[in-house]
């Protein structure tokens, strides 16, 4: 009797079926040659793999465990090479960044140990928040044969610490400013409007010198944070007999700032910041204090004195943590009112406006009522939608501190930082500040492809990125890989 095989379009390519008249079933077998050690020679064996009876396919248990076995050694080869495609992806990018940011400041001719997988092993060590050069070299010591398989040449004995403190964290800062730049791109949304919100950071633990005669106190950056992409764009180190009054102007004239808005607090309240501003095409939102008196002054006296028919006003409630309720109430007074010289001194003012944000904070428990009063300059004008906008924009300048200060200091240990050499600390608050803006998208992208339940937070998803494979996965993302 014959098998009509195209009944059983399950039955493998090159299997043939052997009638067995005792029992009435069809075994389903092949034949394969092999070289028998013991014979000297190459014989013919077979493998029955299952049997049909009544018309119906039924397979051995041990083909099927070979099925298995092979179906999920493919997967692995095939996540495997996959692996090892985006590694091989991300590590060209890498090397092309570094190249064209000239990373490397080292004598060529003495360099035993290449500088791009200190690099890589930098960014994947970060991303749990380990930034100290100890951890960079255990990682690449204990991932040696990945970073090997990218990195041929790389050394066979275990780098040190020394050599990537030389290597990667004493470059000089603007170097590894421009790797930074590079490297936060795809992040950055492109949009008009954003606030970006400048303030500085001290460095606690460092520029500390036991001698008392050249004793210096903490290190300062400067930081502007673009609140709606989560990303620290622009970083610059305070030096001696500098402050944020100089340094703040400066650093806006390197960067693009058309049509975004620029919010600091009051120490940055001066002519010179309003001026780079407004010379970038942006426009500004800035704090003032005590420190401009007479502004401070005149200020609060034209909230007192204006008819309610010339303030636009802006309220909203909001419940906030552990019980207590806040009610806002953004005022706005347009620009022109102000005093001629007031106009003259803040330009851009009397096209704009001047605020005031009242914060009456209740706590439920108690019953008892705290109230602050804010007051700003603003180079935007006066209506009803700008009242709204600025008290979203006031709030959106508190990120720096609440995202970015305050997460570096507690996740990522940037207070306990021991360092004194100034390029040392710049490049490690960047490798931070770089693995904490991959990590606040990724984790959004997580969310978004099902991967996880829920957004995680920074410090889960510093958890997460322990995982190598995580790690990569979120330095392929934020560099369009996967």
């Amino acid at each position: 009797m014959k098998v009509d095989y195209s009944k059983f379009p399950d039955i493998p390519p090159g299997y043939s079926t052997n009638y067995n008249k005792i029992r009435n079933v069809y075994q389903v077998y092949r034949d394969y040659r092999v070289f028998d050690e013991s014979l000297g020679r190459t014989v013919t064996k077979r493998e029955t793999i299952g049997q049909i009876k009544d018309g119906k396919v039924t397979y051995s248990k041990l083909y099927l465990a070979r099925k298995k076995n092979a179906e999920l050694e493919q997967k692995l080869t095939s996540g495997s090479q996959q692996r090892h495609d985006k590694s091989k992806e991300l590590a060209a990018k890498l090397n092309k960044a570094v190249k064209e940011t000239k990373l490397d400041q080292r004598q060529q001719a003495k360099v035993i140990y290449p500088i791009e997988p200190i690099v890589l092993a930098a960014l994947i060590s970060a991303l749990a928040g380990e930034t100290d050069c100890v951890a960079i070299c255990q990682l690449l010591n204990e991932k040696a044969d990945f970073f090997r398989g990218l990195y041929p040449s790389l050394p066979k004995q275990p780098i040190t610490h020394d050599v990537a403190y030389r290597s990667l964290l004493k470059i000089k800062a603007e170097q590894f400013d421009q790797f930074y730049q590079r490297f936060i791109e795809r992040l950055v949304r492109k949009s008009s409007g954003k606030v970006l919100a400048g303030d500085g950071q001290a460095c606690r633990a460092t520029g500390k010198n036991t001698e008392a005669s050249d004793k210096r106190g903490a290190y300062m950056l400067m930081n502007f944070y673009d609140s709606s992409s989560r990303v620290c764009l622009s970083q610059m180190i305070i030096a001696d007999k500098t402050n944020e009054i100089t340094v703040g102007p400066k650093m806006i004239d390197e960067m693009d700032v058309r049509d975004c808005i620029i919010t600091a607090d009051a120490m940055s309240c001066q002519m010179s910041f309003v001026n780079s501003v407004l010379a970038g095409g942006a426009d500004y939102c800035l704090a003032v204090k005590g420190n401009q008196d007479k502004s401070f002054k005149e200020l609060r006296s034209l909230f007192m004195t204006t008819h309610d028919d010339q303030i636009e006003v802006h309220c909203d409630e909001v419940e906030l943590d552990h019980g207590r309720i806040e009610k806002r109430t953004v005022s706005l007074i347009d620009g022109h009112l102000l005093s001629a010289p007031l106009r003259q001194k803040w330009q851009g003012l009397e096209q704009g406006c001047i605020v005031r944000i009242r914060s009456q904070r209740t706590f439920k428990s108690s019953g008892h009522t705290q109230t602050n009063e804010r007051f700003y300059i603003s180079s935007l004008p006066a209506d009803e939608r700008s009242a709204q906008r600025l008290g979203e924009i006031s709030r959106a300048h508190w990120s720096v501190e609440n995202r970015l200060h305050w997460v570096l200091d507690m996740h990522f240990d940037q207070d306990r930082m021991q360092a004194v050499d100034p390029d040392y600390i710049s490049n490690r608050v960047a490798l931070n500040k770089l693995a904490l803006a991959m990590l606040e998208n990724y984790r959004y992208w997580l969310w978004e492809c099902g991967k996880t339940c829920d957004v995680l937070s920074i410090k889960a998803a510093m958890r997460h990125c322990h995982n190598f494979d995580n790690a990569l996965n979120c330095i392929a993302w934020s560099q369009g890989i996967i």
